[in-house]
């Protein structure tokens, strides 16, 4: 099994920037997108407004676009860190690496293709 990292002395914690400190920072880097946000909102529209959002609100539209995705919902449940509870949760210590692989790739799938539609509607040749 792969070492795993610590972080300030917890084991199997990753989301850091020098190893010591937990990913920190989210609220100043929420306002500064507002900000861009509305500012390029406002080049079409003078009245644009960035409606009152958290960063959770993108945890909540990840899981629902995997369930659209057709994610597993225990391997979109794992790949948003949420703990499987009970007796499972204690027994089974898989990474379940591939299947958060998975459920992430499907996520950025369904968010390219809602941004950038492809036509759904072929014109049929001419049978004349």
């Amino acid at each position: 099994m792969p070492r795993r990292r610590t972080l300030a002395g917890r084991a199997g914690s990753s989301l850091t920037n020098d190893g010591e400190h937990a990913v920190g920072g989210f609220s100043k880097f929420k306002r500064e997108f507002d900000k861009l946000a509305l500012a390029e909102l406002q080049k079409h529209s003078k009245r644009a407004d960035v409606p009152r959002w958290t960063t959770h609100d993108l945890r909540r539209t990840a899981r629902s676009l995997m369930s659209r995705a057709d994610v597993p919902p225990r391997h979109a449940e794992m790949a948003l860190g949420h703990v499987v509870p009970g007796v499972e949760g204690t027994y089974d210590r898989h990474s379940y690496f591939d299947e958060k692989r998975a459920a992430f790739e499907a996520l950025a799938a369904r968010v390219e293709r809602i941004l950038n539609p492809q036509a759904n509607v072929v014109a049929l040749r001419d049978a004349r």
